[in-house]
Protein backbone atom coordinates (compact mmCIF):
# COMPACT_ATOMS: atom_id res chain seq x y z
CA UNK A 1 0.00 0.00 0.00
CA UNK A 2 2.77 2.42 0.97
CA UNK A 3 4.79 1.70 -2.16
CA UNK A 4 1.78 2.26 -4.43
CA UNK A 5 0.96 5.54 -2.71
CA UNK A 6 4.51 6.76 -3.22
CA UNK A 7 4.16 6.01 -6.90
CA UNK A 8 0.90 7.94 -7.24
CA UNK A 9 1.19 11.21 -9.16
CA UNK A 10 1.02 14.41 -7.12
CA UNK A 11 1.96 18.08 -7.43
CA UNK A 12 5.63 18.94 -7.03
CA UNK A 13 5.53 20.81 -3.71
CA UNK A 14 9.32 20.80 -3.28
CA UNK A 15 10.61 21.94 -6.63
CA UNK A 16 13.60 20.68 -8.56
CA UNK A 17 15.89 23.40 -7.24
CA UNK A 18 15.45 22.23 -3.65
CA UNK A 19 16.38 18.67 -4.65
CA UNK A 20 19.68 19.46 -6.36
CA UNK A 21 22.81 18.10 -4.78
CA UNK A 22 23.23 14.33 -4.74
CA UNK A 23 25.78 14.57 -1.94
CA UNK A 24 23.26 15.61 0.71
CA UNK A 25 22.13 12.17 1.90
CA UNK A 26 25.67 10.73 2.26
CA UNK A 27 26.70 13.95 4.02
CA UNK A 28 23.77 13.64 6.40
CA UNK A 29 24.67 10.05 7.24
CA UNK A 30 28.33 11.01 7.66
CA UNK A 31 27.34 13.69 10.18
CA UNK A 32 25.07 11.30 12.07
CA UNK A 33 27.66 8.53 12.50
CA UNK A 34 29.89 10.56 14.90
CA UNK A 35 26.76 11.38 16.89
CA UNK A 36 26.07 7.64 17.17
CA UNK A 37 29.43 6.94 18.76
CA UNK A 38 29.13 9.87 21.19
CA UNK A 39 26.00 8.13 22.52
CA UNK A 40 27.63 4.70 22.63
CA UNK A 41 27.70 2.75 25.88
CA UNK A 42 30.04 0.04 27.12
CA UNK A 43 27.35 -1.62 29.24
CA UNK A 44 25.96 -4.75 27.57
CA UNK A 45 23.31 -5.48 30.20
CA UNK A 46 19.92 -6.30 28.60
CA UNK A 47 18.05 -3.64 30.58
CA UNK A 48 20.58 -1.02 29.51
CA UNK A 49 20.19 -1.99 25.84
CA UNK A 50 16.41 -2.37 25.72
CA UNK A 51 15.01 0.01 28.36
CA UNK A 52 17.98 2.30 29.19
CA UNK A 53 18.09 1.04 32.81
CA UNK A 54 14.58 2.47 33.25
CA UNK A 55 16.18 5.85 33.81
CA UNK A 56 14.83 8.14 31.06
CA UNK A 57 13.15 11.33 32.35
CA UNK A 58 9.36 11.08 31.92
CA UNK A 59 9.05 14.18 29.71
CA UNK A 60 11.99 13.15 27.55
CA UNK A 61 10.62 9.63 27.20
CA UNK A 62 7.16 11.02 26.41
CA UNK A 63 8.51 13.11 23.54
CA UNK A 64 10.48 10.10 22.32
CA UNK A 65 7.25 8.06 22.41
CA UNK A 66 5.62 10.73 20.24
CA UNK A 67 8.53 10.33 17.84
CA UNK A 68 7.93 6.57 17.76
CA UNK A 69 4.35 7.27 16.72
CA UNK A 70 5.41 9.51 13.82
CA UNK A 71 6.61 6.78 11.48
CA UNK A 72 7.08 6.75 7.73
CA UNK A 73 4.02 4.51 7.51
CA UNK A 74 1.91 7.12 9.30
CA UNK A 75 3.31 10.06 7.34
CA UNK A 76 2.93 8.41 3.93
CA UNK A 77 0.16 5.83 4.14
CA UNK A 78 -2.48 7.74 6.09
CA UNK A 79 -2.47 10.91 3.93
CA UNK A 80 -2.41 8.71 0.85
CA UNK A 81 -5.28 6.59 2.13
CA UNK A 82 -7.34 9.70 2.87
CA UNK A 83 -6.57 11.14 -0.56
CA UNK A 84 -7.52 7.96 -2.41
CA UNK A 85 -10.22 6.41 -0.25
CA UNK A 86 -11.79 9.37 1.56
CA UNK A 87 -14.05 8.23 4.40
CA UNK A 88 -12.26 4.91 4.88
CA UNK A 89 -8.88 6.65 5.05
CA UNK A 90 -10.16 9.08 7.67
CA UNK A 91 -11.58 6.21 9.73
CA UNK A 92 -8.17 4.51 9.66
CA UNK A 93 -6.55 7.72 10.89
CA UNK A 94 -9.11 7.93 13.71
CA UNK A 95 -8.36 4.30 14.61
CA UNK A 96 -4.68 5.19 14.94
CA UNK A 97 -5.57 7.97 17.37
CA UNK A 98 -7.81 5.62 19.35
CA UNK A 99 -4.93 3.13 19.52
CA UNK A 100 -2.86 5.76 21.30
CA UNK A 101 -5.66 6.11 23.88
CA UNK A 102 -5.73 2.33 24.43
CA UNK A 103 -1.95 2.36 24.81
CA UNK A 104 -2.13 5.06 27.48
CA UNK A 105 -4.78 3.06 29.38
CA UNK A 106 -2.55 -0.02 29.43
CA UNK A 107 0.75 1.78 30.03
CA UNK A 108 0.61 1.91 33.85
CA UNK A 109 -0.24 -1.78 34.14
CA UNK A 110 2.57 -2.75 31.76
CA UNK A 111 5.08 -0.64 33.69
CA UNK A 112 3.99 -2.21 36.97
CA UNK A 113 4.90 -5.69 35.71
CA UNK A 114 8.48 -4.53 34.94
CA UNK A 115 8.32 -6.64 31.76
CA UNK A 116 9.22 -5.19 28.38
CA UNK A 117 8.64 -7.88 25.75
CA UNK A 118 5.52 -9.60 24.47
CA UNK A 119 6.92 -12.95 25.60
CA UNK A 120 7.42 -11.66 29.15
CA UNK A 121 3.88 -10.30 29.25
CA UNK A 122 2.41 -13.54 27.88
CA UNK A 123 4.33 -15.53 30.50
CA UNK A 124 2.44 -13.74 33.27
CA UNK A 125 -0.65 -15.69 32.24
CA UNK A 126 0.88 -18.90 30.85
CA UNK A 127 4.25 -20.16 32.04
CA UNK A 128 6.70 -22.22 30.06
CA UNK A 129 9.13 -21.73 27.16
CA UNK A 130 6.39 -22.13 24.56
CA UNK A 131 4.80 -18.87 25.67
CA UNK A 132 8.02 -16.91 25.27
CA UNK A 133 8.70 -18.53 21.89
CA UNK A 134 5.22 -17.54 20.74
CA UNK A 135 5.84 -13.97 21.93
CA UNK A 136 9.17 -13.87 20.07
CA UNK A 137 7.55 -15.16 16.87
CA UNK A 138 4.75 -12.58 17.11
CA UNK A 139 7.30 -9.81 17.68
CA UNK A 140 9.29 -10.82 14.60
CA UNK A 141 6.14 -11.14 12.49
CA UNK A 142 5.26 -7.55 13.46
CA UNK A 143 8.67 -5.90 13.51
CA UNK A 144 10.31 -7.30 10.36
CA UNK A 145 7.55 -6.39 7.84
CA UNK A 146 7.05 -3.01 9.50
CA UNK A 147 10.80 -2.32 9.32
CA UNK A 148 10.97 -3.36 5.67
CA UNK A 149 8.02 -1.15 4.72
CA UNK A 150 9.43 1.85 6.57
CA UNK A 151 12.92 1.47 5.12
CA UNK A 152 11.54 1.01 1.63
CA UNK A 153 9.26 4.01 1.90
CA UNK A 154 12.05 6.10 3.44
CA UNK A 155 14.50 5.05 0.72
CA UNK A 156 12.09 5.95 -2.08
CA UNK A 157 11.31 9.29 -0.47
CA UNK A 158 15.00 10.11 0.05
CA UNK A 159 15.76 9.24 -3.57
CA UNK A 160 13.00 11.57 -4.75
CA UNK A 161 14.27 14.38 -2.51
CA UNK A 162 17.76 14.21 -4.02
CA UNK A 163 16.28 14.04 -7.55
CA UNK A 164 17.50 10.48 -8.23
CA UNK A 165 14.27 8.46 -8.64
CA UNK A 166 15.95 5.44 -10.28
CA UNK A 167 15.56 1.97 -8.78
CA UNK A 168 19.29 1.76 -8.01
CA UNK A 169 19.27 5.07 -6.14
CA UNK A 170 16.24 3.97 -4.14
CA UNK A 171 17.98 0.74 -3.10
CA UNK A 172 21.16 2.63 -2.14
CA UNK A 173 19.18 5.13 -0.05
CA UNK A 174 17.30 2.30 1.65
CA UNK A 175 20.53 0.48 2.51
CA UNK A 176 22.20 3.64 3.84
CA UNK A 177 19.23 4.50 6.03
CA UNK A 178 19.00 0.94 7.30
CA UNK A 179 22.72 1.01 8.14
CA UNK A 180 22.31 4.25 10.08
CA UNK A 181 19.31 2.97 12.05
CA UNK A 182 21.13 -0.29 12.84
CA UNK A 183 24.10 1.66 14.17
CA UNK A 184 21.89 3.72 16.45
CA UNK A 185 20.09 0.65 17.79
CA UNK A 186 23.17 -1.53 18.27
CA UNK A 187 25.70 1.03 19.48
CA UNK A 188 23.68 3.66 21.31
CA UNK A 189 20.97 1.43 22.94
CA UNK A 190 17.52 2.84 23.73
CA UNK A 191 18.88 6.08 25.19
CA UNK A 192 20.63 6.87 21.92
CA UNK A 193 17.61 6.08 19.78
CA UNK A 194 15.54 8.25 22.15
CA UNK A 195 17.61 11.28 21.17
CA UNK A 196 16.85 10.52 17.52
CA UNK A 197 13.11 10.30 18.23
CA UNK A 198 13.13 13.52 20.24
CA UNK A 199 14.93 15.35 17.44
CA UNK A 200 12.48 13.92 14.90
CA UNK A 201 9.36 15.39 16.56
CA UNK A 202 9.95 19.12 15.90
CA UNK A 203 11.37 18.39 12.44
CA UNK A 204 8.34 16.28 11.49
CA UNK A 205 5.85 18.79 12.88
CA UNK A 206 7.52 21.72 11.13
CA UNK A 207 7.66 19.77 7.85
CA UNK A 208 4.00 18.79 8.11
CA UNK A 209 3.02 22.40 8.77
CA UNK A 210 5.07 23.60 5.78
CA UNK A 211 3.63 20.95 3.44
CA UNK A 212 0.10 21.78 4.60
CA UNK A 213 0.59 25.47 3.90
CA UNK A 214 2.15 24.76 0.50
CA UNK A 215 -0.76 22.50 -0.43
CA UNK A 216 -3.29 25.12 0.64
CA UNK A 217 -1.46 27.76 -1.37
CA UNK A 218 -1.86 25.63 -4.52
CA UNK A 219 -5.64 25.83 -4.01
CA UNK A 220 -5.83 29.52 -3.09
CA UNK A 221 -6.09 28.74 0.65
CA UNK A 222 -9.47 27.07 0.18
CA UNK A 223 -10.02 23.78 2.08
CA UNK A 224 -13.15 23.21 -0.04
CA UNK A 225 -11.03 23.27 -3.20
CA UNK A 226 -8.63 20.76 -1.65
CA UNK A 227 -11.53 18.44 -0.81
CA UNK A 228 -13.00 18.80 -4.29
CA UNK A 229 -9.66 18.01 -5.91
CA UNK A 230 -9.22 14.99 -3.64
CA UNK A 231 -12.66 13.72 -4.64
CA UNK A 232 -11.92 14.16 -8.34
CA UNK A 233 -8.60 12.28 -8.11
CA UNK A 234 -9.82 9.52 -5.79
CA UNK A 235 -10.62 5.92 -6.74
CA UNK A 236 -14.33 6.76 -7.01
CA UNK A 237 -15.43 10.41 -6.73
CA UNK A 238 -19.07 9.52 -6.15
CA UNK A 239 -18.24 7.27 -3.18
CA UNK A 240 -15.42 9.37 -1.71
CA UNK A 241 -17.41 10.52 1.33
CA UNK A 242 -19.06 7.14 1.93
CA UNK A 243 -17.69 4.02 3.66
CA UNK A 244 -16.69 0.98 1.61
CA UNK A 245 -14.41 2.57 -1.01
CA UNK A 246 -11.34 0.81 0.41
CA UNK A 247 -12.26 -2.67 -0.83
CA UNK A 248 -11.29 -5.82 1.08
CA UNK A 249 -9.88 -8.95 -0.51
CA UNK A 250 -12.85 -10.88 0.88
CA UNK A 251 -16.25 -9.25 1.17
CA UNK A 252 -17.50 -9.94 4.70
CA UNK A 253 -19.58 -6.79 4.87
CA UNK A 254 -19.75 -5.08 8.28
CA UNK A 255 -17.74 -7.92 9.85
CA UNK A 256 -14.73 -7.06 7.68
CA UNK A 257 -15.02 -3.37 8.59
CA UNK A 258 -15.28 -4.08 12.32
CA UNK A 259 -12.34 -6.49 12.21
CA UNK A 260 -10.23 -3.86 10.45
CA UNK A 261 -10.96 -1.34 13.20
CA UNK A 262 -10.11 -3.87 15.92
CA UNK A 263 -6.84 -4.85 14.25
CA UNK A 264 -5.67 -1.24 13.86
CA UNK A 265 -6.71 -0.12 17.36
CA UNK A 266 -5.47 -3.10 19.37
CA UNK A 267 -2.52 -3.92 17.13
CA UNK A 268 -1.10 -0.41 17.06
CA UNK A 269 -1.57 -0.08 20.83
CA UNK A 270 0.69 -3.04 21.61
CA UNK A 271 3.56 -2.57 19.19
CA UNK A 272 6.82 -4.07 20.56
CA UNK A 273 8.78 -0.81 20.42
CA UNK A 274 6.07 0.98 22.43
CA UNK A 275 6.36 -1.65 25.17
CA UNK A 276 10.04 -0.74 25.49
CA UNK A 277 9.13 2.94 25.81
CA UNK A 278 6.68 2.24 28.63
CA UNK A 279 9.35 0.45 30.65
CA UNK A 280 12.13 2.96 29.92
CA UNK A 281 10.69 5.83 31.96
CA UNK A 282 12.10 6.52 35.42
CA UNK A 283 10.24 6.06 38.70
CA UNK A 284 8.78 2.76 37.57
CA UNK A 285 6.66 1.36 40.40
CA UNK A 286 7.75 -1.95 41.93
CA UNK A 287 6.00 -5.18 41.03
CA UNK A 288 2.75 -5.55 42.90
CA UNK A 289 2.39 -1.84 43.65
CA UNK A 290 -0.98 -1.78 41.89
Amino acid sequence: MTVSLLSFSSPDLIGSAARRGHHRLPSFIGLCLPWVFTLATQDDAPERLYVADRSLPPVFNGVATAGEQITVVILVSLPGAIALFGYDGVSTAVDSALALGVFLLLASRIRATRRYTLGDLFSLRAEGPGTRIAGAVVTLCIAVPLLMVQLRAGGRTAALLIDMPTETAQVVCTVLMGFLITCFAAVADLRGTSFVQVAKVPVALATLAAVTLLALRLFDWSPESVLSAAMDKSMSPDDYLSPGLWAHTADFGPLGTISDHIVVILGAAMMPHLLLRVSAAGTCPPLGAH
